[in-house]
């Protein structure tokens, strides 16, 4: 059986050899990469359920108040989405 390079590479103790610093970075990149994921995963499940999407115009004072006209509309069929999901200019 063929070792694989990294099995064969000679292994240091990261606990041991790495500053704090490198830590706090490794801790700062995996929050960030959690953040994007609860983002779009929130984004997917807004866009993708409609009962939800109109519960959330309906309810939120800021979206209650925003008026769009029919052309508006004809325009932009994800129009509601993009309003929701905060990417349309109010």
């Amino acid at each position: 059986m063929k070792q694989c390079c990294l099995d064969s590479a000679p292994r240091k103790n990261a606990r041991r050899g790495a500053p704090p610093a490198v830590y706090e970075l490794a801790y700062a990149h995996n929050v960030t990469l959690m953040e994007a994921l609860i983002s779009s995963v929130v984004r997917k499940l807004i866009v993708s359920d409609e009962a939800l999407l109109m519960s959330l115009a309906a309810g939120y004072q800021k979206l209650r108040g925003i008026t769009v006209t029919l052309k508006e509309i004809a325009e932009q069929p994800q129009l509601v989405e993009s309003i929701a999901l905060g990417s349309w200019p109010t």
